[in-house]
């Protein structure tokens, strides 16, 4: 378990928010998404960074929503917005309380992710000089958030306990950013092999500048060749770059789960079936992170989480390209396809 600082997962190295006097602060609010649960430590970065571009493009909140974020299989703790910025995590309740996050949804309260928040708590109260009062979002405001297990667990006093990370998150020997390039080339030049193998760099396109949606591309570009995704252009990632498109065979791919009770299940319009899940009353972040991986893939789309004419549209669209049942619903195969199919 480490503290890792939020350069080092991919945010802005400084957060320009309003900042907050530790004394004013008296909480510490355990959130959720409520979505899908990372499948390893790789994992629970991409699913930090897709928090991080819905709270920015949609939600309008300026970025990443929470002060600190644990991950359930690492039990790490991943530092946002930082213990001295204004949140935007709980509705007129951001100021006297930090608020972290759970990575994922129903199950996420692991052995790792226990002891990461009673960490991450201890930090906290080391911060502020004194015990925060332990509370669950739906504590502050009409919520479902964080899940039952977990309110109840808060409430048991289960944040107590807690050990704050030693030597301000350091796991020892060198440590990179998310990316950084080892191996002597530009960001223009990466950029030109990333698009050159259909993978989306972002709206200003090919600029020279390594923002978060280069940073994005690297890392699926790195997931679907089955290779460390860490965000950093080293001499395997750069060799698969420098390839013939088509030609760096990806090896290993694993799509998450399908998040659905079963394959007869699919996203879909509203007006559907029970079976049909549009996002709008559930599983909201479970379409938007299919909609994410499209948008990395080099597709127009913007991940909203809800199903609508675009979706439908890019979904029959890959269908007839990967030679799937063409009907614009998501399900199983369509799914997986996503991250087992190669980029053209």
């Amino acid at each position: 378990m480490a503290f890792i600082p939020r350069s080092e997962w991919g945010l802005p190295a400084t957060w320009p928010n309003r900042r907050v006097d530790p004394s004013r602060r008296t909480g510490f609010v355990v959130h959720w998404d409520g979505g899908p649960n990372p499948d390893d430590a790789a994992d629970e970065i991409r699913l930090l960074l897709a928090y991080h571009r819905y709270h920015l493009h949609t939600t309008k909140t300026g970025g990443f929503d929470y002060n600190l974020a644990v991950g359930p299989i690492t039990g790490n703790i991943y530092e946002g917005r930082g213990l001295d910025v204004v949140g935007a995590h709980a509705g007129g309740a951001n100021t006297p309380n930090i608020g972290v996050i759970l990575i994922g949804g129903p199950g996420n309260l692991t052995e790792k992710g226990q002891q990461g928040l009673r960490d991450a708590y201890a930090l906290a109260c080391k911060h502020t000089g004194r015990q925060l009062r332990q509370l669950a979002h739906r504590d502050v405001n009409r919520t479902g958030c964080p899940g039952d297990d977990i309110a109840a667990w808060v409430h048991a006093g289960g944040l107590s306990g807690g050990t704050v990370p030693a030597g301000g998150g350091s796991t020892g020997g060198p440590r990179f950013r998310p990316g950084d390039i080892t191996v002597g080339v530009s960001v223009k030049q990466v950029q030109e092999r990333l698009v050159a193998h259909g993978y989306n760099v972002g709206p200003h396109g090919i600029d020279n500048d390594m923002g978060t949606d280069t940073i994005s591309a690297i890392r699926s570009f790195q997931d679907d060749q089955g290779i460390d995704v860490d965000g950093i252009v080293g001499p395997d990632t750069w060799g698969r770059l420098s390839a013939k498109p088509g030609t760096a065979k990806p090896t290993g791919l694993k799509a998450p789960a399908f998040p659905l009770p079963n394959d007869d299940w699919y996203f879909g319009p509203k007006s559907g079936p029970k079976q049909s899940v549009s996002g709008y009353y559930s599983h909201r972040s479970d379409l938007r992170r299919w909609q994410q991986r499209m948008k990395d893939r080099g597709w127009d789309i913007n991940p909203d989480g809800l199903y609508g004419p675009q979706t439908r549209s890019i979904a029959v669209a890959f269908q007839k390209e990967k030679r799937l049942r063409v009907d614009g619903l998501i399900g199983a195969s369509t799914w997986a396809a996503a991250w087992t199919e190669p980029v053209t």
